[in-house]
């Protein structure tokens, strides 16, 4: 595991920009066992905010799980002195959550974990969770399946 990596360095890593970038942070990770925790503080500046609930909408955890991932290769094209690659989700799996909003004021935890790699495809899948940072309590789960590719236009 390495050192925290603040939004500002952070946010050169990642193609997300803008209102689109949510993470805060990353806590730690490591690139040899493909794993990251990050870190977003929910609050009424994100694009998601919904001001009845105060609060966004916990579907968004899978925008920050694939952001978690996201991270996780910024990091590793980085350090490998290799051009940033884009990704692209081919699956969401086994989506769960335990509630309807995440409330304005809560630090959110992602851990993402790669538990299968096709280094022939380009396919990846990670394993990812989000949970209260206060209290360790899970708010939603997912197996993310990824391409990485060398930029988005060789797709089309």
């Amino acid at each position: 595991m390495n050192q925290i990596i603040e939004k500002d360095e952070l946010i050169n890593l990642l193609p997300h920009k803008d209102k689109m970038f949510l993470l805060t942070r990353v806590n730690s990770y490591d690139i040899e066992k493909n794993i990251i925790e990050a870190q977003f503080e929910i609050s009424s500046d994100c694009i998601f905010y919904n001001q009845q609930n105060d609060g966004i909408p916990s579907w968004v955890s899978f925008e920050l799980m694939a952001q978690g991932v996201s991270a996780l290769t910024g990091i590793s094209d980085k350090i490998k002195n290799r051009p940033p690659q884009a990704g692209c989700i081919l699956s969401v799996m086994n989506y769960s959550s335990t509630l309807p909003f995440i409330k304005c004021g809560t630090t959110v935890n992602i851990n993402a974990e790669e538990d299968f790699a096709d280094y022939e495809s380009h396919v990846y899948k990670y394993r990812c969770i989000v949970s209260d940072f206060a209290d360790k309590s899970i708010i939603a789960e997912s197996e993310i399946t990824v391409m990485k590719v060398k930029d988005m236009e060789s797709l089309f």
